[in-house]
């Protein structure tokens, strides 16, 4: 469930992509969207990176993404950083734009926008109310096997949209 802390350990595992970033020196870069831009006080618009596949094969789109970020705003128990308090709707606002409504203003919606829990994952990740994230992801690395809370095991995402990855595979263990 993105809401919770699986979604920290999908975006570590280098699985789980979200729009936005915090790189390591702090700086908040470009990741899923290209680009974003506050439009109003309380509207902010992202434009969505062209050319970036999920590992199934289906496309980056803004209906995904609003489709994705809608579930993940409305569930049941929603993270503190990305509830209805915080943003009131996200919704398609062209064929690659995700216009998200926060109820009053806020310059934060980037940083948000860059936490683990608004990670995107392919359409079909979700099925009979259970989160699958084997190949539904974008990230650089494609979970090849779950061993329950033991361990994962990881293999290069070959269409990796931000290019080569180097490392082949990769065993996570959890201690």
């Amino acid at each position: 469930a993105l809401e919770t802390d699986d979604a920290q350990v999908l975006t570590r595992v280098g699985c789980l992509e979200a729009l936005a970033r915090v790189d390591h020196d702090g700086t908040l870069k470009p990741a899923l969207a290209a680009s974003w831009t506050q439009t109003s006080p309380v509207t902010w618009e992202f434009t969505l990176r062209s050319g970036v596949k999920f590992q199934d094969g289906q496309p980056l789109s803004a209906d995904g993404v609003a489709s994705a970020l809608t579930a993940t705003l409305m569930a049941k128990t929603p993270s503190r950083g990305f509830s209805p308090r915080v943003i009131k709707s996200v919704e398609v606002g062209g064929a690659n734009v995700v216009r998200i409504t926060t109820p009053s203003p806020s310059l934060l919606v980037p940083f948000i926008m860059a936490s683990p829990n608004t990670g995107i994952l392919a359409p079909g990740a979700v099925a009979d109310g259970k989160v699958n994230p084997i190949g539904k992801c974008s990230g650089p690395f494609t979970i090849t096997e779950v061993n329950g809370q033991q361990n994962l095991k990881l293999k290069r995402n070959e269409s990796w949209w931000g290019g080569k990855v180097t490392l082949a595979e990769a065993e996570v263990r959890f201690l």
